[in-house]
């Protein structure tokens, strides 16, 4: 059953690394994880064969198909960022890079403009 299960995706990265504009993989990086999430489960990536074999803290929890069983996160109440409860927060050191596109391409803060 392990290689059913089997999922990957070139969404693992480690956090810094960015991705190429090539449109062949910024189709794949959305549709590995959708084809996935359809075939295994949305808690596909908590499969034995496809769980990390060190401790990921993470705020995914509940929901259909949760193999761990439940509230696993820690508070049940601030699994989403920003919050006023001291839980989940943006890091700031895993950005992905800049990209020089005839200027810099980079994330945005949607909360400076306030539009």
């Amino acid at each position: 059953s392990d290689v059913e299960q089997a999922a990957f995706s070139p969404n693992n990265v480690v956090p810094g690394i960015g991705y190429s504009p090539d449109r062949m993989l910024q189709a794949r990086l959305f549709a590995y994880a959708d084809t996935h999430r359809y075939r295994l489960g949305t808690h596909y990536e908590q499969l034995p064969v496809n769980k990390p074999r060190c401790p990921v803290f993470h705020y995914h929890r509940d929901g259909p198909m949760n193999v761990e069983g439940g509230l696993q996160s820690g508070n049940p109440n601030a699994y989403y960022e920003p919050n006023s409860f001291g839980g989940a927060a943006e890091k700031r050191s895993a950005e992905e890079p800049p990209m020089l596109v005839s200027g810099e391409a980079k994330r945005h803060d949607h909360r400076e403009s306030y539009d």
